[in-house]
């Protein structure tokens, strides 16, 4: 049983901490991000889902050569996706409110002839 238990250890390509330490890098750029340069202030739960994903699977794809790993981040969208059109949604109106609060203002900024479209 030892020998067996040591010889899993060994050929384990991706350890645990590297792939939590990279989930907490992207949790502390979002957050980052969404309360300092976001004028919405409103943290994405999907965003963090996808930014997690997108970049957990790409280190185990730098670190396998499977191309397998870069197809499970499409995967997971398109499950987000299918919960979305089912009508269990995560995040409800986060992209209209980032749209309104930070994309237009900006946009009203510097054309003001927009600015009764919105």
């Amino acid at each position: 049983m030892v020998k067996s238990n040591k010889t899993f250890k060994k050929n384990t390509k991706t350890p645990f901490g590297v792939i939590s330490f990279l989930f907490f890098i992207v949790l502390l750029i979002q957050i980052l991000i969404t309360y300092c340069y976001t004028n919405t202030k409103r943290f994405s739960i999907i965003a963090l889902i996808r930014n997690s994903t997108f970049v957990i699977f790409i280190y185990l794809f730098i670190k396998t050569k499977k191309i397998m790993y870069l197809l499970l981040p499409l995967l997971i969208e398109f499950i987000l996706e299918f919960m979305k059109y089912s009508g269990y949604q995560l995040d409800k109106y986060i992209a209209t409110e980032y749209m309104y609060s930070d994309y237009f203002r900006e946009l009203n900024k510097k054309n003001p002839i927009y600015s009764d479209l919105t």
